[in-house]
């Protein structure tokens, strides 16, 4: 199209060229063809439609990585949140096994079996881990407090290994 409107405006430049000599240039007009007109329009219309499509990519490529970014945000965070119950849960491993000196390997021992849970390799398994190791704090003649807290962790690290499956 562009070497169309070249030739055209080099024509039109040798009619008026022609016609200086005639004086006759101030009163003849040159006008397009109507169907260049359409041409024109048509690759105009053409541009514009494939810029908004670009604009529109671009737009969509931006949303994307926004929320790629919210995502990436959001595993950090929960990784940070990881991070601080694993270390609220030594603690809490810590305490037990010093204030239950007389019953630390029998602790140690369900804590031991509290971790293979995640070992597990199907949700199945898991859940077999999980109630076996429930019916043995169940059976673990210690303080109230010290039982909760193995519920607790017990139930911490079963829940740790069902998330990590979804």
């Amino acid at each position: 199209m562009d070497d169309n409107f070249k030739k055209i405006s080099q024509s039109q430049e040798r009619i008026k060229e022609m016609f200086k000599d005639l004086n006759l240039s101030e009163r003849l007009k040159f006008t397009y063809p109507e169907s260049l007109n359409y041409r024109i329009s048509d690759q105009f219309n053409a541009t514009v439609n494939h810029m908004k499509e670009i604009q529109q990519q671009i737009a969509e490529q931006k949303a994307r990585e926004k929320q790629e970014e919210l995502e990436y945000r959001k595993a950090v965070l929960n990784a940070l949140q990881g991070i601080e119950k694993n270390t609220a849960f030594l603690s809490e491993v810590t305490l037990l096994l010093q204030k239950n000196i007389e019953k630390q390997d029998e602790l140690f021992q369900l804590l031991v079996e509290i971790m293979e849970i995640m070992k597990s390799r199907t949700n199945e398994e898991a859940e077999s881990k999980y109630r076996k190791v429930m019916r043995k704090i169940g059976e673990f003649a210690g303080d109230i407090g010290t039982i909760q807290t193995l519920y607790g962790i017990g139930q911490a690290v079963f829940n740790a290994f069902q998330s990590l499956q979804k």
